[in-house]
């Protein structure tokens, strides 16, 4: 494995962004290799998790956007917790986080708690 010790597949090209990933893809690597293979791409619940793992018999997954919205996905929490998004503000104001960034995170963990036009008001604001 050249010194590879594991890998991490996205299994979709930067063109297919907004596709589903393609799971035989991974499937095939994973197969193809003796070391750990980390599936990443529509990880945004734990059923993703699950069924990622049902199809493709991968080693673990890393998910970015699906913990974005939900940083406890990985404790067992279906929505972000308000106390989640109000340990993201003082975790923002203590180290004193960028607006952009600190903004950018928090409609990231509203999205599933808020409706659009709640969101469309809060972006408005600020």
């Amino acid at each position: 494995a050249a010194g590879v010790s594991w890998i991490t597949v996205h299994g979709r090209t930067a063109d297919e962004r907004h596709q589903p990933v393609h799971c035989d893809a991974i499937k095939t690597i994973k197969d193809s290799l003796s070391i750990p293979v980390i599936a990443n791409g529509d990880i945004k619940s734990m059923q993703d998790v699950e069924t990622i793992y049902e199809l493709t018999g991968v080693d673990g997954v890393m998910a970015a956007r699906g913990l974005l919205a939900n940083p406890a996905m990985f404790a067992g929490y279906k929505e972000t917790p308000l106390q989640c998004v109000w340990d993201w503000v003082d975790i923002a104001v203590e180290h004193g986080t960028p607006f952009t960034c600190f903004h950018h995170h928090l409609i990231y963990m509203l999205e599933r708690i808020t409706s659009q036009p709640e969101r469309r008001v809060f972006n408005n604001l600020s």
